[in-house]
């Protein structure tokens, strides 16, 4: 093992001269016992920005490798923000009137998540919701504040090389995992487009909803808006090993559709290139959902372990209650209404008919 995976980077000038020596090249392709690559040292070490960029830079498909816990270094930076988040409102709740001084990562302890994770990532996701509804006018949502922390301009620096560099890295390397048409021919990737598409915490949409308001308007070269990559993704669901013993426990988040939905209503009415709502989108989505569920279950019968029957809230009943009017139009890929592209092939749930028939029962 190099310096990188040790975890003793505090004088994270080690780093620029392990840089300039060329050990990068060599030392991006070594994993360590956790299956770490250097990028997640930087994250769990909360090293600076520029730092995240410049190993960034010399291995732009880290940001999507996965550790032992399945967790990418855009997880880990979530996780460490959010950690350091909840021990400084601590503090200020402790000691009113003094500042809130950062303690540097111990090398020891960087992977360790305390057992009440997942009850601060919930308080604090919730906190930004309430803050994007009421930067975008939602009079029914009151914020105690109303623009980012200087900590949280901090990680956004972070996340907005991050975000990128792993939707392109996925987005060629996976372009069938995604049910959006053509992702690999995508010519950049927007922090916001990015965070949409990947399988990151509900917090970081919002962060870049937040840092990049007006990105919700921009479409891609594919026509695409952060609301056509948002309706296709399920809520995000991680065994995370919390506290000292580092027990797995589920985090869940809610998918972050509505979110995106509220910084720019208009998108449910906007196509992409290939004549598709984010309604269709959703459809196709959650077809695929099923199927991957599906195989889920039959997997966990034949090993004969407990199945988690939670159902998720729906993308595309939220969708269509958004925008009644898209149900009427035809999908450009099927050339099927809403309904019937939801009742094509093999993998269609009934609920999902159903529901659609009801929010317009006119078409049949």
């Amino acid at each position: 093992q190099t310096s990188w995976h040790t975890g003793h980077l505090h004088d994270w000038n080690e780093c620029q001269r392990e840089h300039s020596d060329g050990l990068d090249s060599c030392c991006m392709a070594i994993v360590s016992r956790d299956f770490e690559v250097p990028l997640h040292i930087c994250a769990t070490m909360r090293a600076p920005g520029d730092v995240v960029q410049q190993v960034l830079l010399s291995a732009p498909k880290a940001a999507m490798v996965p550790d032992r816990c399945s967790l990418t270094p855009i997880c880990w930076t979530w996780i460490r923000h959010v950690i350091e988040e909840n021990d400084k409102n601590s503090f200020n709740a402790e000691h009113p009137g003094s500042q809130y001084r950062e303690v540097p990562a111990k090398a020891s302890k960087r992977r360790i998540i305390p057992y009440r994770y997942s009850e601060f990532n919930g308080i604090y996701t919730e906190e930004l919701a309430k803050m994007v509804k009421s930067f975008f006018g939602d009079e029914g949502s009151t914020s105690v504040r109303s623009s980012l922390t200087p900590g949280e301009r901090c990680e956004w620096q972070k996340f907005s090389v991050l975000l990128p560099a792993a939707a392109k890295s996925i987005a060629v390397a996976y372009p069938e995992d995604v049910p959006v048409s053509s992702i690999e021919f995508v010519e950049s990737w927007s922090p916001l487009h990015s965070a949409c598409i990947l399988d990151c915490p509900r917090g970081v949409v919002l962060l870049a909803v937040l840092a990049l308001p007006w990105s919700a308007r921009h479409q891609d070269s594919l026509g695409n808006l952060p609301l056509h990559y948002a309706a296709s993704r399920c809520s995000y669901k991680k065994a995370i090993p919390l506290g000292a013993t580092s027990i797995p426990r589920l985090v869940c988040d809610i998918c972050p559709v509505m979110d995106v939905f509220v910084a720019y209503p208009g998108a449910t009415k906007v196509m992409n290139v290939y004549g598709q709502l984010p309604l269709h989108i959703a459809i196709d989505a959650e077809k695929r959902s099923c199927l991957q569920r599906d195989n889920a279950i039959l997997s966990r019968i034949h090993q004969a372990t407990n199945m988690d029957t939670v159902k998720e809230p729906s993308t595309t009943l939220s969708l269509s209650r958004a925008d009644p009017e898209s149900l009427e139009c035809l999908d450009g890929i099927s050339g099927l209404y809403p309904f019937a592209q939801a009742a094509s092939g093999d993998n269609f749930s009934l609920d999902t008919i159903y529901m659609l028939l009801r929010e317009c029962p006119s078409l049949i």
